[in-house]
């Protein structure tokens, strides 16, 4: 796509044209205000509202391609008389392509757009996901699902997107709705597969679950850039033009003399790139964050697979199916809980409690308890990491400035591919008793709880940090994102 990407999406501009006029004229005059000041002003209302329907069908995905991988393996193996081997190829496969997607997509969506990394990784996934459906053989549907979880890993740009349209009071509670995604994408994939795989086969399952898919790519058209991401690259005249649509949406009238003033980290930020997510400014958060997404990937799984396991060993049968429902149905629970507290408790303090209720939950599990007080367990332990992981994915993108969001949040997104990854060999090890592989799973929550109290508080805008390194001061804030007025830079630096 040229010309800018059509003017960062034109048709949902309605009537307001993009004025190509020098940007940086009048940006310093007393009408201009800074990005975030103007996204509180236009609010939330009808366009988030939508926006957020959109990128949640493109971020279900995930959870859709993993539910389907378990009807997948298991009936292409009776139909093509499959080799163990071959039949964890399918599912190693997409993790396979996951790992590289992760950093592909996150570098991409820095350079390219938010908007650009939407429309290719969903069509990433669409166009593999339906070539499955046609596969011949268990190698052509390797390469297929291998694609497909490329394309997945892009999910994290429809979730930036939406965090860079959002205000400041309405931020957490959204990006934490964006979890409930999870859940309706595997209870798509479990109706489709009831009403299909009897009377149609997995090819048809395997296609129908793209329909979500091809609905974004439907809305695609309307679907604007990040004006953050706009304001970044100094496109001031698009980023506002989108602004002020929005704001018609909310029945908003913008002072037709307003200007946006350009971002401070395009203004002081001279060796842009990802290496600044290792510079002094942000080492500390990029470090503790890439950990706690290594954790909490490696232990969600882990436990995922661990407590069947512990449920038969307590009461001798293979599959305890109301233990396991209630340990899943408990994820929930967590999400909610996490809406309900996290903007009074603040990103931190919320991964820190969460966190550290899953790692004793999974720690006390290692005694030998009856089957309903490892039932218990298992629901807290399921819905601490949910609410801890959940608020996990929403402070990334709060955490690192724009030019480098995606960046940041794609090597964090990898680090749990890599924990997801390894799991396996840890949960299904025969050489180590089951309450063994539990104290591991324990410890690495309670290591992911102390990088989660390592982070620094949530009080700085990350897009101000530039502002500081010529004070040669290490900047100790997650993003409670403020105004970027000189009196509030004044202010962090005071707090500090």
């Amino acid at each position: 796509m040229t010309d800018k990407d059509e003017a960062a999406g034109e048709i949902f501009m309605d009537d307001t044209s993009v004025v190509k006029a020098d940007e940086s004229e009048d940006s310093s005059d007393g009408n201009a205000i800074s990005i975030h000041d103007a996204i509180k002003l236009v609010g939330y209302g009808r366009f988030q509202q939508i926006l957020f329907v959109v990128s949640g069908l493109m971020f279900m995905a995930d959870a859709v391609e993993v539910m389907l991988l378990s009807f997948l393996q298991i009936l292409v193996k009776d139909e093509w008389n499959l080799s163990y081997a071959q039949q964890a190829g399918i599912t190693a496969a997409v993790f396979a392509g996951e790992l590289p997607g992760a950093l592909f997509w996150g570098f991409f969506g820095d350079k390219y757009g938010r908007r650009m990394g939407f429309l290719w990784s969903t069509l990433c996934i669409a166009v593999f996901g339906l070539l499955s459906a046609f596969a011949t053989n268990v190698y052509y549907l390797m390469l297929c699902r291998a694609f497909v979880g490329f394309g997945v890993a892009g999910s994290l740009i429809p979730f930036d997107l939406m965090a860079e349209f959002l205000p400041d009071d309405q931020r957490g509670r959204v990006l934490m709705s964006f979890q409930l995604f999870w859940t309706f994408g595997i209870a798509f994939v479990a109706m489709l597969a009831w009403l299909v795989i009897d009377n149609l086969g997995w090819r048809w399952l395997t296609g129908l679950c793209t329909i979500p898919l091809l609905l974004v790519l439907v809305s695609f058209y309307w679907m604007p850039e990040s004006p953050k991401w706009l304001c970044d690259q100094m496109r001031l005249d698009e980023a506002l033009s989108i602004l002020r649509s929005v704001a018609s949406m909310h029945n908003i009238q913008l002072d037709q003399e307003m200007r946006l003033k350009p971002m401070e980290t395009t203004k002081f930020n001279k060796h842009r790139g990802v290496r600044e997510l290792f510079d002094p400014v942000l080492l500390r958060v990029s470090s503790m964050l890439f950990l706690i997404w290594f954790g909490f990937g490696f232990s969600y799984y882990g436990i995922i697979l661990l407590f069947p396991r512990l449920f038969a060993q307590s009461d001798g049968s293979a599959f305890n199916y109301t233990s396991i429902f209630l340990a899943a149905i408990a994820e929930l629970a967590g999400v909610l809980g996490t809406i309900a507290v996290v903007d009074r408790w603040g990103r931190r303090m919320t991964q820190i409690v969460f966190y550290g209720f899953a790692s004793v939950a999974v720690l006390l599990s290692t005694i030998n308890f009856n089957l309903a007080i490892l039932t218990i367990l298992a629901m807290i332990a399921r819905a601490g990491i949910m609410g801890a992981s959940s608020t996990t994915w929403l402070a990334t993108p709060e955490a690192f400035p724009t030019h480098v969001r995606t960046s940041g949040h794609g090597i964090a997104s990898a680090m749990a591919r890599v924990g997801g990854f390894l799991t396996p060999f840890i949960a299904d090890a025969h050489g180590m008793t089951v309450q063994y592989i539990c104290g591991i799973y324990g410890l690495t929550i309670a290591l992911t709880t102390i990088a989660a109290y390592s982070l620094p508080p949530d009080t700085l805008d990350p897009d101000q940090l530039d502002l500081f390194k010529s004070n040669d001061i290490e900047l100790v804030g997650l993003t409670k994102e403020e105004s970027s007025s000189t009196d509030t830079a004044s202010t962090m630096s005071t707090d500090l």
